[in-house]
């Protein structure tokens, strides 16, 4: 799976073998560190490997939109003189149509909002002319109420000096 790209010097790819001396380092200790940095160096080239991958695949798919981009409008040039000036007033007068119709739209939205405002203080006047006439109406049923209730005591009061006698 690993692909050699150089990166582990010549004297780690072969199992280097160290003289035996009375002094100098524990041959365990130094076949497990090379093991060890062995096993980090192959790591590492693995994900090297993956990263130049990921990297071709992006430029792959970079390359893919640039081209998708220059196809998706052509120049008006490549298309021959008389059919570029065709093409040109015509994308000339959609992009006046588009202005046009933008004016326009602002236009009735501008007085959507003048028309929602006077309609919003039309009900507005008349819910408060009703307020009124309700308030109106009411104050009057309540001055009936109390002249009621005091004619109520009137007559109680008579009939309580007739029935007293």
């Amino acid at each position: 799976m690993t692909q050699d790209t150089g990166l582990l010097p010549e004297m780690l790819s072969g199992r280097e073998q160290f003289d035996m001396v009375m002094r100098g380092y524990d041959r365990h200790q130094v076949d497990t560190y090379v093991n060890h940095l062995e096993t980090v160096a192959r790591d590492l080239e693995e994900r090297l490997v993956q990263a130049e991958q990921v990297a071709g695949q992006g430029q792959r798919e970079a390359a893919e939109a640039r081209a998708i981009l220059e196809r998706g409008r052509p120049t008006f040039d490549a298309l021959g003189e008389r059919i570029a000036t065709i093409l040109s007033l015509a994308e000339e007068e959609a992009e006046a149509m588009r202005t046009a119709a933008a004016t326009d739209a602002a236009h009735i939205r501008d007085q959507a909002q003048r028309d929602a405002r006077r309609h919003t203080a039309e009900v507005e006047e008349q819910t408060a002319q009703r307020q009124a006439a309700a308030d109106h109406e009411l104050k009057a049923l309540l001055a009936e109420r109390d002249a009621v209730v005091e004619r109520l005591a009137e007559v109680r009061g008579s009939l309580g000096h007739l029935l007293d006698r």
